[in-house]
């Protein structure tokens, strides 16, 4: 008995654009699965130093094009934590352009306690602080390994690792 998809030239030709369909969907799969994720994407921490100041941040740059960090810095009488959201994304030149979307700052005496004073004059700088944040202009990272990279920003430089 014959073969009705060879007998038949609209089953043939329906069978055969299921197969270039089917070629298509594998070589697109292969091709997305085998774009290399952007190496900055993932979690980082650095310490750093402001007037003297000693502190620690976080950062977590997503695939999605956003981030988040998380800051604390040692103050005399107490600890300034501040928690960030934004935006990233590398340019043409492969530098590094982070945009602030949110900051809040949180301020606390050496006793456990608010400082209210420091966490009011904060507040109302912070559209100040994100507006000089986000004109800093975009900086090239400079790796080192695949775990670690110098990011200048300004005037001052952070060295980022990859958090294990």
């Amino acid at each position: 008995m014959p073969d009705r998809a060879t007998d038949n030239p609209q089953d043939r030709y329906h069978a055969y654009m299921n197969v270039q369909t089917l070629a298509l969907a594998t070589a697109l799969l292969l091709v997305v699965g085998c774009q290399k994720a952007d190496p900055l994407v993932g979690d980082w921490t650095t310490d750093f130093e402001i007037m003297g100041a000693k502190g620690t941040s976080e950062m977590s740059l997503k695939a999605d094009g956003t981030f988040t960090g998380a800051s604390s810095v040692s103050l005399g009488q107490g600890t300034l934590k501040t928690t960030d959201t934004g935006t990233w994304k590398v340019d043409a030149e492969g530098k590094l352009d982070l945009t602030l979307v949110d900051t809040k700052w949180t301020a606390v005496g050496a006793d456990g306690k608010p400082m209210t004073q420091m966490q009011s004059l904060l507040d109302g700088q912070k559209k100040a602080v994100m507006d000089g944040f986000n004109a800093a202009a975009p900086s090239k990272p400079t790796w080192k390994g695949n775990d670690e990279f110098t990011f200048a920003m300004d005037g001052q430089t952070y060295v980022y690792t990859r958090k294990k």
